[in-house]
């Protein structure tokens, strides 16, 4: 289980909303493990805020839902009452779905 609430950078610790420590970056210069660090939050509140329950399965998913949704819009401007359009949004619901762990 992971540890809920957002979470942030600050003084070298990634911490959950309610201070709790969650990883500590060790080392000399500290601009790329503050950047790293801002990353892995970023990642973790971004896909927390789709599916607070399992961020993972979203993480494991953001290629799928991009690919499906990019695939979604070019259907779409092509050929916006076609069979292959309701394919894509079949496609795109998939990827929704296995993100919000349904």
């Amino acid at each position: 289980m992971y540890t809920k609430g957002e979470w942030k950078v600050e003084d070298r610790f990634i911490r959950s909303a309610n201070g709790d420590n969650i990883a500590q970056w060790l080392g000399y210069t500290t601009t790329n493990f503050e950047a790293n660090a801002n990353l892995i939050v970023s990642a973790v509140n971004g896909c927390a805020s789709v599916n607070s329950d399992n961020p993972q399965a979203v993480a494991e998913n953001i290629k799928d839902m991009y690919e499906a949704l990019k695939g979604l819009m070019r259907d779409y401007s092509t050929n916006p009452n076609s069979d292959i359009f309701y394919a894509a949004c079949l496609k795109a619901r998939g990827a929704l779905v296995k993100a919000e762990g349904k």
